[in-house]
């Protein structure tokens, strides 16, 4: 496998030259930064039960692959608030 190193201003002018080249590279970038924006927002304005509710509604499915450390990773609290088994909400 080869890994190519492209600097900014060769990507721009990779990008300018061939405007293909924005849907292969900046499109995907823009969905990404929408996901990252909707947890931000969630995190902020919501709290902890309310962000475990929304955490269910998405990825209720991954459950019972999931430790409690996990989820409340992701909830963004400590492990040790979220004592209770998860299927308990």
């Amino acid at each position: 496998m080869e890994v190519f190193v492209i600097d900014s201003k060769q990507l721009f002018g990779v990008v300018l030259a061939d405007p293909r080249w924005f849907r292969v590279l900046f499109v995907p970038l823009e969905s990404e930064y929408f996901v990252k924006e909707k947890r931000e927002i969630v995190l902020l304005n919501h709290d902890s039960l309310s962000r475990y509710r929304h955490f269910l509604t998405e990825f209720g499915d991954l459950e019972p692959f999931l430790n409690n450390r996990m989820v409340a990773s992701y909830l963004g609290i400590p492990g040790r608030f979220l004592t209770k088994p998860i299927t308990q909400y």
